[in-house]
């Protein structure tokens, strides 16, 4: 835990020299029993080994031994490594947390759908009898754009929640990866200067999941690698299949030569309404693709370095009985 290896000489050390320990505030912990005499406890600590750099979630007690007058004679010190259970924790949190989000938004943008509907109607009819030349036109224009990014929100907020195990059916990932909408936008990206790599599996990549949900998780990848890349360069898309004592899962990569993510955005790029991209991104892209692999009971992993690009890898498990 403390990072050590195990040819290092430890004995006889005294542990409020080991920096990691105090700022960690174990230290303070260790004080507090000592001047208390009482058995101290402390939970959740971040704690990162300086020796080895590995961020560690862990527990302590710290139990004073008293002497025969009363004084501290020595002081048992019990450290649990608790950052998987953390990890777990943090994960189921931020699982129901999207659902919840999931429900209140679509019920919202449910509502909100048929109103939207009713006003491009109506605009569209005032378009219809205004004449060219009119200063109008202008006012008209503006209120498409501005109606259309608002469906386009509805309709993402609407895909957050969950769908229906009715709704979903065993597809293979290589005929997403084929499919017209995807094959479209590869065409008009390599149209436009991009190199686009597409590699399917070797064999099928059956997941049980909704076809439209793949497709829209697959193009806001692919969207998002185009926008990293101002001065164009080269998008990886590849599928492949992993088996193991664990379970069997189909794995899609997205790796893009573009800008990067700074290190400071790492945290905060799956959350709701976070962009980069200015006042016309909606910033729910990667908030509901993250909430589709999680319904899916998937994993989404990136790399990224700036300058270099980046690279997203989404896991999710087979279908039974399709390998």
């Amino acid at each position: 835990i403390m990072g050590h290896s195990p040819t290092d000489t430890l004995v006889g050390m005294n542990i409020l020299n080991e920096p990691a320990f105090t700022k960690s505030g174990l230290g303070t912990l260790y004080e507090k029993c000592r001047v208390e005499k009482k058995t101290g406890r402390s939970f959740y600590i971040p704690y990162r080994a300086l020796t080895s750099g590995r961020q560690l979630i862990i527990n302590s007690t710290v139990v004073p031994v008293l002497d025969a007058s009363g004084s501290i004679e020595k002081a048992i010190f019990m450290v649990e490594d608790h950052t998987e259970q953390a990890s777990i924790t943090s994960r189921v949190y931020e699982s129901e947390k999207l659902s919840a989000l999931g429900i209140l938004a679509s019920g919202v943008a449910s509502e909100l759908k048929n109103c939207i509907n009713k006003m491009v109607m109506d605009l569209n009819f005032i378009d219809n009898n205004v004449e060219d030349g009119s200063p109008a036109n202008g006012y008209i224009d503006s209120l498409h754009h501005e109606l259309g990014r608002i469906k386009n929100i509805t309709e993402q907020l609407v895909s957050l929640s969950s769908a229906d195990e009715e709704n979903k059916e065993i597809i293979d990932l290589n005929k997403i990866q084929a499919s017209h909408p995807v094959e479209l936008m590869v065409k008009r990206l390599r149209s436009e200067g991009f190199t686009v790599t597409v590699t399917p599996a070797g064999g099928p990549a059956a997941v049980r999941a909704n076809q439209n949900q793949l497709q829209q998780l697959l193009i806001q990848f692919i969207e998002n690698a185009e926008e990293a890349m101002p001065d164009k360069g080269s998008i990886d898309i590849t599928i492949e299949t992993s088996h193991g004592h664990t379970g069997s899962y189909a794995i899609l990569s997205i790796t893009d030569t573009g800008i990067g993510i700074p290190e400071e955005n790492l945290k905060m790029i799956f959350q709701p309404f976070f962009t980069t991209k200015g006042k016309q991104a909606t910033g729910l892209g990667l908030m509901i693709t993250s909430a589709i692999v999680q319904s899916l009971g998937g994993t989404i992993g990136l790399k990224t370095s700036p300058g270099v690009g980046t690279s997203f890898r989404i896991v999710l498990p087979m279908a039974e009985n399709q390998h």
